[in-house]
C-alpha cells in the first residue's frame, strides 16, 4: 500500500515536471521569435562602427540614408534624463524631459531647466568650460532656458 502511494507521488510529480519544462520551452520560444526590425527589413543594410566611449558596437544603416548625413559623434555620457555627445569639440545635449499633455507644460519646463543644469554639472566636473564650448540643445527650446 506504501510503496503504491510512493509510486503514484513519483508519477505525478515525474508530469507535473515535464509540463513545467515543455510550458517554459513554449514560453520561452514565444518571446525570441518575435520579429526585430533587422529581421523584418528586406534591404541589404550598410554597417558603421561606433568610435565613441561605447564599447565596440555596431550599427545597420539601411540604404536610403545618404551616408554623408552620418557623423561620427562620440557618446559622453547617456543617461535616464539627458545624453551628451561631442564632434570636433562641440557637445549636443539631448534632454529627456517628457510631457504627457498640454497642461504638464510647466511641468515639462521644470525638466528641462533641471536636465540641462545637470547635463551642464557634468560636463563641468569632466573639466570642460561650458560658457566657451559651443552646445546645441534637444529639444531646441532648451537653449533660452
Amino acid at each position: 500500500m506504501r510503496s503504491k502511494k510512493l509510486i503514484i507521488t513519483l508519477v505525478l510529480i515525474t508530469v507535473f515536471g515535464f509540463i513545467a519544462f515543455f510550458g517554459y520551452q513554449i514560453i520561452n520560444n514565444k518571446i525570441n521569435d518575435n520579429p526585430t526590425a533587422d529581421s523584418v527589413n528586406d534591404s541589404t543594410d550598410r554597417s558603421i562602427s561606433g568610435s565613441g566611449n561605447d564599447s565596440d558596437t555596431s550599427v545597420s544603416i539601411p540604404d536610403s540614408v545618404d551616408p554623408s548625413s552620418i557623423k561620427p559623434y562620440t557618446t559622453i555620457i547617456d543617461t535616464e534624463t539627458f545624453k551628451i555627445r561631442e564632434l570636433d569639440g562641440s557637445y549636443i545635449i539631448t534632454l529627456y524631459a517628457i510631457i504627457n499633455r498640454p497642461d504638464q507644460s510647466d511641468q515639462y519646463y521644470d525638466q528641462l531647466k533641471q536636465y540641462k543644469q545637470d547635463s551642464l554639472d557634468y560636463l563641468s566636473k569632466q573639466g570642460v568650460d561650458v560658457n566657451k564650448v559651443k552646445i546645441q540643445y534637444e529639444p531646441e527650446e532648451a537653449t533660452n532656458l
